[in-house]
């Protein structure tokens, strides 16, 4: 079965998160002074340091999520999908604490280098993200797996109507309820 374009874009998307994932974590434990929108001689670099060593754990679910999405979309699965609008929330969750951190701490002023990288991770994290969902969520009931799934819920709901029209037709031609005896 060919993979619909939108799918496809999702699957590209998908591969440039995990790669970039793996390389801003690569790049922040081996040179870490590169990507780091804070230098030590700043009154808050511990606490700036702090806050994002608590992001590899949920960096690692967002790429693991990911790649998920990305195989399971590639072979056609419905968890394929799952896993992609898993990662697309995780995204949008992770930009936004990003985001909500660096305003508070002032970290795109001045706009260093680093800073900008800072800036351009959150802009991509809540862009593509929301994108990831919305083509994604687009395709659930159009391809593969996910429209059998539809299908047979299609079925489901035509079997009960049956169901319940049967019982209508019973309940018209059953017979009469036995009246109680009476004593005398």
């Amino acid at each position: 079965m060919k993979r619909p374009r939108d799918i496809n874009i999702v699957i590209g998307i998908g591969i440039f998160a995990v790669i970039a994932i793996v390389l801003y974590w690569f790049a922040r434990f081996i040179a870490p002074a590169y990507i780091q929108a804070r230098t030590p001689a700043t009154p808050d670099y511990h606490i700036y340091v702090n806050f994002e060593q608590a992001f590899p754990l949920a960096d690692g679910w967002l790429a693991i999520s990911t790649l998920l999405g990305v195989i399971g979309l590639w072979k056609m699965r419905d968890w394929g999908f799952l896993f992609m609008l898993l990662s697309g929330s995780s995204g949008i969750f992770l930009g936004l604490m990003d985001l909500l951190y660096d305003l508070e701490h002032h970290m795109f002023v001045p706009l260093t280098a680093e800073a900008a990288t800072e800036l351009l991770i959150v802009i991509l994290l809540l862009v593509l993200s929301p994108l990831l969902i919305l083509l994604t969520w687009r395709q659930r009931n159009e391809t593969g797996p996910a429209s059998r799934s539809a299908n047979i819920a299609a079925q489901l709901v035509c079997t009960s109507s049956l169901w319940r029209k049967w019982l209508a037709i019973r309940r018209r031609h059953a017979p009469l309820p036995l009246q109680p005896i009476r004593a005398r």
